[in-house]
Order: structure tokens, then C-alpha cells, then sequence
């Protein structure tokens, strides 16, 4: 009984200990760019009745042979998704009875170990009423960032003068969006409230030839962009 009680007790420290050592592994890891490979060998270190033992070595399949007996475990670090949302100013945000457009500003951080494209949609509760969305325009093209969202766009980088390809606007500008311009201009196609924000450049409200030219010198590099 004595034998089996002394047993008992190592594989319980030897236990505690794996555990320790396998946690602080993982902490280390952590921050790891992801795709990065890794080849990883955790020791045993324990002692029995207060003397010191040889430390054994990890292995994919296993090992209980003290001594530099181990193999390393080779893995492929995997995307950590993590994120922190959080309001922007004042815990609270006053508004006024009859008010509209009242906004909150949050900003979300990516925290991961990998660049992560990240959509953000407004929720109504069910106690509120109206209507609700992401009205800030964090870039300052005319567009919101709810809008620049349904539009497939980046709500950090400004689409003015992004007219191609027609109806589907690719965040870069080029010739293909003067000729665009062009044939709205001609009335081949019929602009979009979105097109015509985006290529009201003169910032007269409609798309004309003076459009047009800013648009040209933008691309020919006269001028920069908005």
C-alpha cells in the first residue's frame, strides 16, 4: 500500500507539472504570425522524494524514455482571431428629442496575428425605433461607412473619382474611370446617387465637364486625388 501511495503522488506532481509547462508554451506562442512554422519540444522536469530525476522530452507520438529522447512537434500557426470594439469619447452620448443623424463612434482593432477584413453592421433593439446606421464617413468621400460597406468598398480610403467598372467601383483610379465619366457625360449610361457623389469632384452637385477634367488631371498625376 505504501508503494502504490508514493506512485500515486509522482504521477500526480509529474502531471501538475506537464501542465504548467505545456500552458506557458502556449502564452509563449502567443502574438505568433500566423502561417508561421514551428518545431516545438516541451521537457519534464521532476524530482522524486525531493531528488532530482532525469528531465524527459516531448514526441508526436509519445515518450517516457528519460534523456534527450524527444522529437519535436512541427505545426503550422493558424489565424487568432481577436478583436476589441470600443466607443470612441464619453461613456454616454446626449442627444436631444427630434434630433437625427445622432452617431456613436466606435473603433475596432484587430488584435489577431493576421491582416482581417472586418464588416461591422448596426442592430436595432427591439425597443428602439427608426432606423439605424453607420453614419460616420470615416474616409470623407460623401459616401458612409454603411454604405461604402454595401458597396463591397473600404470605408478607410476615399473612392472619389471611382466610377470603374461601371456599377462596381475597384478602389483604384485609371483611365477606365474617365471613360466612364465620358459616356455618362454623353448619356450613353445613366449615373447612380452613388456615382454621382463619388464623381462630383467640382462639388456642384452633378457631374459635368469640369468633372471631368479634375478627374483626368487626377489620373494623369497633375493633381492628387481627393
Amino acid at each position: 500500500m505504501k508503494r502504490l501511495k508514493e506512485k500515486y503522488s509522482f504521477l500526480v506532481r509529474l502531471g501538475i507539472t506537464a501542465t504548467v509547462l505545456l500552458f506557458t508554451q502556449h502564452a509563449l506562442a502567443a502574438g505568433t504570425t500566423a502561417g508561421t512554422d514551428v518545431d516545438n519540444l516541451a521537457t519534464v522536469n521532476y524530482d522524486v522524494g525531493g531528488n532530482a530525476q532525469t528531465e524527459i522530452e516531448s514526441s508526436p507520438t509519445g515518450n517516457a524514455i528519460p534523456g534527450a529522447n524527444g522529437t519535436p512537434t512541427a505545426f503550422e500557426v493558424d489565424n487568432r482571431v481577436d478583436f476589441t470594439v470600443a466607443q470612441v469619447g464619453a461613456a454616454h452620448t446626449p442627444v436631444f428629442p427630434g434630433e437625427t443623424d445622432a452617431f456613436v463612434e466606435f473603433t475596432l482593432t484587430n488584435d489577431g496575428n493576421s491582416p482581417m477584413d472586418f464588416r461591422m453592421d448596426a442592430l436595432q433593439l427591439g425597443s428602439g425605433d427608426g432606423a439605424v446606421n453607420l453614419l460616420v464617413d470615416t474616409d470623407d468621400d460623401g459616401l458612409s461607412d454603411s454604405e461604402e460597406v454595401s458597396l463591397g468598398m473600404n470605408p478607410s480610403a476615399s473612392n472619389r473619382g471611382d466610377l470603374a467598372p461601371y456599377s462596381m467601383p475597384n478602389g483604384t483610379l485609371n483611365i477606365a474611370d474617365v471613360l466612364v465619366m465620358n459616356r455618362i457625360l454623353l448619356g450613353d449610361i445613366t449615373a447612380t446617387a452613388t456615382e454621382i457623389t463619388l464623381g462630383d469632384l467640382n462639388n456642384n452637385g452633378s457631374l459635368d465637364i469640369g468633372d471631368q477634367v479634375l478627374l483626368l488631371r487626377m489620373v494623369t498625376g497633375i493633381i492628387p486625388p481627393p
